[in-house]
């Protein structure tokens, strides 16, 4: 819940914007203090456009909207018990305005990864761990918190997306990519729900988005897109980034927690949708499709 309305709201003492980590970065981070803490607020960054397809297609697919308190204090609150990374402290949601919306986190002193190269093997499998940790935590809705969408109700949203963004020829991809979305858009229809159970998952899923030190994540610092839903379609998110030499180390790490889905049979479905969502980019069907297969 936000701050109460009669609560006094600090301005802001010195504070200095932090270069943007990565392209289309979602906000604009400011350093300083605030009411006797040294705090990182973030504050949302006018887009220039270049991610139309992410905003319409988790939006359409989850229901996802940004600045909604009661979802981000929750998925908070979910993620600082499962992780086993740190997250900084949250202090406030609305630190000097009640209708300005601008998560107020504690600072923390780190750099933020560029490559998930940058992990060693022990690095690799302590990710492994803290991602099953999280996907530990099992829901049996999609979506937002407080606003559930069932199984079944996902999938017949995610063969709708990826329809939509098939036909709407404002998005930008080559015919062989709008084809596969279109069959993958009419095999979903007749197929029963690809996921029955749902985790908590990054949609925008980044080596920028932890901290990193001597080849480990130490903090997840971005916590904006975090929703829940099926863990297969951010493990395939990751695999596209993941660095072939370290593969095997994430999934031991991984086990160490939980089985490892089997992401054979849908595998197909989450690359086109991470595709039309531009994950990285509006990426050609060659670049997308014939990556390696480096998970179970």
């Amino acid at each position: 819940m936000p701050d109460h309305p009669n609560a006094r709201y600090s301005v802001p003492e010195n504070f200095v914007e932090l270069s943007q980590q990565h392209p289309g970065q979602a906000n604009v981070v400011r350093v300083g203090w605030w009411r006797g803490h040294r705090v990182a607020i973030r504050t949302a960054r006018q887009q220039d456009g270049s991610l139309n397809e992410f905003y319409i297609g988790v939006r359409a697919l989850f229901g996802l909207h940004l600045q909604v308190p009661y979802h981000y204090r929750n998925m908070y609150a979910a993620l600082r018990v499962h992780s086993q990374l740190d997250i900084p402290k949250l202090y406030s949601l609305f630190p000097y305005r009640p209708t300005a919306y601008q998560p107020t986190h504690a600072f923390v002193d780190g750099r933020a990864a560029t490559t998930f190269d940058e992990l060693s093997i022990s690095g690799a499998k302590a990710y492994g761990r803290h991602l099953a940790a999280i996907h530990c935590v099992r829901v049996s809705s999609a979506g937002m918190v407080g606003t559930p969408i069932s199984p079944t109700r996902f999938h017949q949203r995610l063969a709708n997306t990826i329809e939509s963004f098939a036909r709407n020829q404002t998005f930008e991809m080559d015919d062989k990519t709008r084809q596969i979305a279109f069959d993958t858009a009419q095999a979903l229809a007749e197929l029963p729900p690809l996921a029955t159970a749902f985790a908590p998952i990054m949609l925008d899923q980044d080596p920028t988005q932890y901290f990193i030190r001597e080849g480990h994540f130490t903090h997840l610092i971005d916590l904006d897109f975090y929703v829940y839903g099926p863990p297969e379609q951010e493990l395939i998110a990751l695999e596209a980034q993941w660095p072939e030499q370290l593969a095997g180390a994430f999934v031991d790490g991984y086990r160490a927690i939980r089985a490892f889905p089997t992401l054979k049979r849908v595998r197909p479905h989450y690359r086109i949708l991470n595709r039309l969502l531009c994950l990285q980019g509006r990426l050609p069907y060659a670049t997308w499709h014939d990556r390696p297969t480096l998970f179970p």
